[in-house]
């Protein structure tokens, strides 16, 4: 569905990482599911971002990388509290598990943290954090980072946050990964190597966000891992 918002927030942080927050003036109430994504467009070209954030919350918080001669993301990071912009919302089923069987663990990296944000947001503020063993592994290697004060507020509440500079190294410390769903965001490339490493290591059951890889690709991943998530 398509709308129009009105951007009430853009914070540059190091690394070109932008947080961008949109609100709705003429809508009362927008729900979308926690890890799904939105199209912005703010000059007629759509981008695919994340929603990092919780969806009871009135506005849409986006964690938006600026890319060197990119069409959308140097318009994006150069909006300004209120500047409108349209957007189409929201899409995906890369969505979490409201009533997991298992234990999470969630696997990123770069912006590829905003959906798993809105998935550990509402872990928390819904209280299944306090039923489960909760995970994340998140590659950064700056000093600055939008979250880190989300990571210290997870790690109050009692999850295992991880932030390194090499993922799959911390990943393979960890002998086995039976008993735990994964989620997995990043590049194409990083996610589809973290799925060969938790498959490897027996996770129940693997998520990631399937459009961003092609049919054929995803007839490889089920080709060489002999099942599908």
């Amino acid at each position: 569905m398509g709308y129009v918002g009105k951007v009430i927030e853009n914070k540059k942080y190091e690394n070109d990482i932008h947080v961008l927050k949109i609100t709705f003036p003429e809508i009362e109430e927008f729900y979308h599911e926690p890890g799904q994504f939105a199209v912005l467009k703010p000059n007629g070209i759509g981008r695919a971002y994340s929603i990092a954030n919780y969806p009871a919350e009135e506005y849409l918080e986006f964690c938006i990388k600026k890319v060197p001669n990119g069409k959308v993301s140097p318009v994006i990071c150069s909006m300004k509290p209120g500047d409108k912009i349209a957007l189409d919302a929201p899409f995906g089923d890369f969505i979490i598990n409201k009533k997991p069987k298992h234990n999470l663990v969630f696997i990123c990296v770069g912006t590829g943290i905003a959906p798993i944000k809105a998935m550990l947001e509402f872990l928390v503020k819904e209280e299944i954090h306090n039923k489960k063993d909760v995970l994340l592994i998140y590659g950064w290697r700056e000093k600055q980072h939008p979250y880190f004060e989300f990571f210290k507020f997870l790690k109050e509440k009692g999850i295992d946050v991880k932030i390194t500079g090499d993922v799959e190294s911390t990943l393979q410390t960890i002998p086995s990964l039976k008993g735990f769903e994964a989620y997995i965001c990043g590049s194409p490339q990083f996610v589809k190597r973290t799925i060969e490493i938790c498959a490897l290591k027996n996770a129940e059951k693997i998520n990631f966000e399937k459009c961003i890889f092609s049919e054929k690709e995803l007839k490889e991943l089920e080709k060489l891992l002999g099942f599908f998530p």
